[in-house]
């Protein structure tokens, strides 16, 4: 894996969602409105994609719909390029609209920070595991109910168990967790998302823009 921050130690990646590599705002573009020099486009699938996933995870984790936040659903998450500089963007409200749906918002981090998003991803992930199992067990009892039927088993506990009391005694089984743990990605989101501090002056780390892997 390639080390996004062998020579930078932290920067801010800005994710973007386009068809093209030409789609991409022009170098020019980005030195007027972001007032940053030295920075360079990426592909999200490319070599630095291991640092590009968990960030695009984390803005599928806090969306209102959560159904598809899980790991397993991270091909339908959009991010096709990402832009990496040294230094701290701020946001920019005509670069968004004007790129609205493929701006999709940077976020200042460095390793560290990223080991510990991915921590906190995974806390979610099984906080979520929790909910589900429990959301399955009335299912369970149902198909163990027609087992026994297929097979002419007896047993009057499995035939006259309840399925909806279960399922009112499992209600809102860990939410809290789950919602203990979306509150930890938020103040992560909150934390190292880009804001409207005055951009900082380039450090000279980086010197072309360039597209590639």
């Amino acid at each position: 894996m390639a080390d996004l921050f062998s020579k930078i130690k932290k920067g801010s990646i800005l994710m973007w969602d386009v068809d093209q590599d030409q789609d991409l705002p022009k170098r020019k573009e980005i030195i007027r409105l972001l007032g940053i020099e030295n920075f360079a486009y990426y592909k999200s699938d490319g070599h630095h994609r291991s640092y590009i996933k968990p960030l695009a995870r984390l803005k599928k984790c806090l969306s209102t719909d959560i159904s598809e936040a899980k790991h397993g659903y991270w091909m339908q998450i959009p991010t096709s390029h990402f832009l990496f500089t040294p230094n701290e963007i701020k946001s920019n409200s005509w670069l968004a609209s004007k790129y609205f749906g493929k701006c999709l918002g940077s976020y200042y981090v460095d390793s560290a920070s990223l080991q510990n998003l991915d921590e906190l991803l995974r806390r979610f992930d099984r906080a979520r595991n929790i909910v589900d199992d429990a959301k399955s067990w009335g299912q369970k009892v149902e198909s163990h109910k027609q087992e026994i039927k297929k097979y002419g088993i007896e047993d009057p506990v499995i035939e006259n168990f309840q399925v909806s009391s279960l399922s009112a005694l499992v209600d809102g089984y860990g939410e809290q967790a789950v919602e203990q743990a979306k509150q930890k990605l938020l103040q992560w989101h909150q934390l190292h998302y880009w804001n409207n501090e005055i951009t900082q002056e380039p450090s000279g780390a980086l010197q072309e823009a360039v597209v590639g892997e």
